[in-house]
Order: C-alpha cells, then structure tokens, then sequence
C-alpha cells in the first residue's frame, strides 16, 4: 500500500474521525467542514467519508462507478442500474440508515440494533484508553462481503495481481465473518447472532480507527498465513500483559472473542477460571474498563475462583 494513503487514512462514516494525524469532520451527507493536524495543508483526502477519495477542486468523491457531491447530496450522473425513481439522489436521502458503497444503489447496511450495542458495550465499554469507541458508525451486513468490495479494496494496495487475487479469496470467509475500514462489518448466516463474533468485528473496527495500518497488516497477515501457515488467530496467553504484546491484529480481536465465549459459558456458574480473570486482567491492562472485564474482576477479589 502506498504511504500516502497510509499516512492519511479517512475511513469512517462518522460526524468526526480523528488520528494522529489529526482529525476531518463530516455533516451527515458526506461534506468535510473542519479539519486539524496535517489535514489542513491539504484540501483532498485519499480516504474520506465512507473511505472514499475526495477531490476538493471538484468537491466530489470518487465512488467508483459514478462521482458524488456531498454538497447537494446529488451524484453527478444517472444511476448506471436505474435503481429507486431518482436516479441521481443518494441513498434516498437517508444516511442515516443507508449507505452506498459504489453508487449504484443503497445497501441494505443496518446499523446496530438495541441488543447488539449493549452487547458490545458490555464487553468492550464505551472507550478504550479514553478513546470513544464509534458504536453509531458501524454498518451490519447479514452475508459475506462480496469479491468486487474485496477487489477494490486490494486495488488500492502495491500487490502484485498474483497476491491481490489470495487477498480477496483469504478475506472473502463465509463463515466467520469480516470488518472492514469504514465501519463495514459482514456476518454471514447465523453468524448475525454470535456474540463473541460481533464483539471480535467490532473490535477490528476499533483498531482501524487507532492505526492506519491497520488494513495492510490485516492483509499481510492473511497472505503470510497462506504462505508459511502461520495463524494469525493464535496467541500464547502466558506471554501476554495485554493486548499489545500480541503482535497480530487478529490475534487481538481473537483474545477478546475468547474472552466473550468463556464469560458467557462461566457466568452461570457464579465463578470465573482463573484463565478467564487472568483475561479480564489483560483486558484491564489494555484499556477496556467494561462491564464484562469489571464483573469478573470482582468475582476475583471475593475469592470466586474454580
């Protein structure tokens, strides 16, 4: 991936987004109006609302099969499949509830329902290390994520074709899921209502906004597990302090997924393992006060151990 796009990576639905590198804000439609950091001396962002280019001689995105105008939330060209009755409008002028990834038509995104931010709430909290974390920027899929998304994705990439193909097949998983920048998160089939697997999404969310390089070891991940077999899913607990001392972005959102499904099997039990209080105590450590993490803190210093 080039450095630029690294280096200023705009990916999130969001009224603010903000990094090191400074922050963009948007109106709801897609129009950035304040910038800080770096972002000031220069009008265009490689990756703006909804991780799309922006242009700001044209002040047009660059949605792939047509270009849109945040400021008139009007596309600049007919609908090229014809889809709703206006042909130029965006999402039906509901951005709300909808977003559109190429311009072709709105999608049909859902964002978190009432069950599933108390879920995530409960196992991650509000913030991390005082970060916010942006529940309302996460757009739910109920399939896989189709090969064109993956394909645009890897075409903003330095691959070779060669590796830009095993990218697209690595990330394309029917049947655990996947997260991607711009608060894009697919669960396939039953996957809808797993809880560890929502959490694990959600937190992959969490550390595209904290790390622009996020994606690239994402996929660098993948291709050397393809590779040389190394899983990136795994991790040596009596290693770990907390989160940052596992070394792959997956590893993390795994040790978090785990954590979820030994909560969840253990707390009828009115006692926690010692294996999962030392995992809130990692979690601790790493900056998440939830409410899961507190409540089996709790059940340690009353001695409630098996």
């Amino acid at each position: 991936m080039q450095e630029k796009i690294l280096s200023k990576q705009k990916i999130r639905t969001s009224n603010i987004h903000s990094s090191e590198f400074g922050s963009v804000s948007y109106d709801i439609f897609g129009s950035p109006y304040q910038k800080t950091g770096s972002f000031l001396a220069d009008d265009s962002l490689d990756f703006g609302y909804l991780g799309k280019s922006y242009n700001a001689d044209t002040e047009l995105y660059d949605y792939g099969f047509r270009d849109y105008s945040p400021k008139i939330a009007r596309f600049s060209t007919v609908d090229p499949i014809r889809d709703g009755r206006n042909w130029y409008s965006y999402v039906v002028n509901d951005p709300v509830n909808y977003v559109d990834l190429w311009g072709l038509c709105k999608s049909d995104g859902k964002k978190l329902t009432d069950e599933q931010l108390a879920t995530a709430k409960f196992f991650l909290g509000e913030s991390i290390n005082g970060t916010p974390i942006n529940y309302d920027d996460i757009n739910i899929y109920n399939y896989a994520v189709d090969a064109e998304t993956l394909r645009k994705l890897a075409e903003s990439t330095d691959l070779s074709e060669e590796k830009k193909e095993e990218t697209i097949n690595n990330l394309q998983d029917p049947t655990r899921g996947t997260s991607l920048p711009g608060g894009n998160i697919y669960l396939p089939g039953n996957t809808i209502n797993d809880e560890k697997r929502l959490v694990h999404e959600i937190y992959h969310q969490v550390q595209y906004d904290s790390d622009p390089n996020t994606l690239k070891k994402v996929i660098d991940e993948q291709i050397n597990y393809s590779v040389t077999g190394t899983d990136p899913y795994k991790y040596d607990i009596s290693k770990v302090n907390s989160l940052s001392d596992i070394s792959t972005v997956e590893g993390q959102a795994q040790f978090i997924e785990d954590f979820v499904e030994n909560y969840n099997r253990e707390i009828t039990e009115n006692s926690f393992s010692q294996y999962t209080q030392n995992m809130a105590k990692i979690l601790s450590n790493s900056g998440i006060n939830s409410d899961a993490v507190n409540t089996v803190r709790k059940s340690q210093e009353e001695g409630k151990t098996k």
